[in-house]
């Protein structure tokens, strides 16, 4: 799981990088209009949660 949340982050980054766009910020919004990019976002955001719940909650 790890493994593929790190290559697809990497995808992800690589996409951003080769968009259309001369700043930064237009090619974050080039890529942020996507409907795709926004659920791979959600994604992202839910598996670095589960990463911190896992690591910092204690099971007795």
């Amino acid at each position: 799981m790890w493994g593929w949340a790190f290559t697809m982050l990497c995808e992800e980054l690589r996409q951003i990088v080769t968009s259309v766009g001369r700043t930064t910020m237009m090619k974050l919004r080039f890529w942020f209009a996507s409907l795709w990019n926004r659920f791979d976002l959600v994604m992202f955001l839910t598996v670095i949660a589960i990463v911190n719940l896992r690591l910092l909650v204690k099971q007795d």
